[in-house]
């Protein structure tokens, strides 16, 4: 029981692996992989764009229902999110887990100009986007966690949305 426990950890993170192959960039669009309750029969999942120009960019997907199959008109479920944020690759790093990976710098901007940062890491495999648990990008937008870890939260990975 032991073995198999280990064998599907170092599965995990050798899937998680960034071989710096140029389609495994942080710049696209990526969503959660989780469907969540909004409000009354609302279902939503985060959108993150992450611009070649630095600039995090979150819309959300509305849904009709629980699996997240059967999306709203976007003109019927208008929401404004009253923050932005910009990021800085950091460049290459291998993470406390063992895996490659980069640092990176997240900046939150307030609508009141507010502002709160953290450097933490990243890492892609080829379809999940692994963020450390000092950020916190799930359905109802993005936050730092100042009290966060830096250790890479596996259980929260944005998902890469293929681009036509």
């Amino acid at each position: 029981m032991h073995r198999l426990i280990i064998i599907l950890c170092l599965g995990l993170l050798t899937s998680c692996k960034n071989n710096n192959d140029n389609n495994l960039s942080i710049v696209g669009i990526w969503k959660t992989q989780s469907c969540e309750i909004q409000s009354g029969n609302i279902w939503i999942k985060g959108v993150y764009e992450f611009a070649p120009e630095g600039e995090i960019n979150y819309e959300r997907d509305a849904y009709v229902d629980s699996d997240c199959v059967t999306l709203i008109d976007p003109s019927r479920y208008i929401y404004g999110f009253p923050y932005s944020a910009v990021y800085q690759d950091l460049g290459e790093a291998t993470l406390m887990e063992g895996v490659d990976g980069n640092r990176v710098s997240i900046e939150i901007i307030g609508p009141t100009n507010s502002r709160t940062a953290a450097e933490g890491f990243y890492t892609i495999s080829i379809n999940s986007l692994c963020l450390s648990k000092v950020f916190i990008f799930d359905a109802d937008g993005y936050s730092i966690n100042e009290a966060g870890e830096v250790a890479i939260d596996f259980d929260a990975c944005l998902v890469k949305v293929p681009q036509p």
